[in-house]
C-alpha cells in the first residue's frame, strides 16, 4: 500500500489532480464526464454554475469532464442525487401546453374564410 507524503512540493491545494492516491476514490466507481454534462443539461447549470457551486475552479470542473482528473466523490454523489430529484420533480407549470392537430388548424381556417366572403357578400349587397 502506497503510503501519502508528508509534504507534496507543487501539489494543488485541493488535491483533485494532484496523482494521488485516495481512498473515497476507490470505494465507488468514478463518475464519468458524459455523466457530468448529462447532469449539467438536465439542471440547465453550464460548467462555470457546478465550479461555483461546489467551490473548486473552472479548470478542475473542465478536467473532470475531459478525464484528466478524477471527480470528487463527495461532488459526484451530490450530483447524482441533484440530478435524481430534479427528474423526479419537475417544476410546475402555469397551463398545460396543448397543440392544435393540423386538421383543427384547417377547419379554423376554412371557418375563417367562410365568415369573411359572408360579410363581404352581406355589405356588397346593401
Amino acid at each position: 500500500m502506497l503510503e501519502e507524503p508528508e509534504t507534496v512540493s507543487g501539489a494543488c491545494v485541493q488535491n483533485e489532480h494532484s496523482g494521488l492516491p485516495s481512498d473515497k476514490a476507490t470505494t465507488a466507481a468514478p463518475m464519468s464526464g458524459y455523466r457530468i454534462l448529462r447532469a449539467l443539461v438536465t439542471l440547465g447549470w453550464p460548467e462555470r454554475e457546478l465550479a461555483r457551486r461546489t467551490g473548486r475552479h473552472q479548470t478542475t470542473v473542465r478536467r473532470w469532464i475531459d478525464g484528466l482528473s478524477p471527480v470528487d466523490p463527495a461532488v459526484a454523489a451530490w450530483l447524482e442525487m441533484l440530478e435524481r430529484f430534479h427528474l423526479e420533480h419537475p417544476a410546475p407549470r402555469l397551463a398545460p401546453r396543448m397543440r392544435s392537430t393540423v386538421a383543427e388548424r384547417e377547419h379554423d381556417q376554412h371557418g375563417q374564410q367562410h365568415a369573411g366572403n359572408a360579410q363581404r357578400a352581406q355589405a356588397a349587397g346593401a
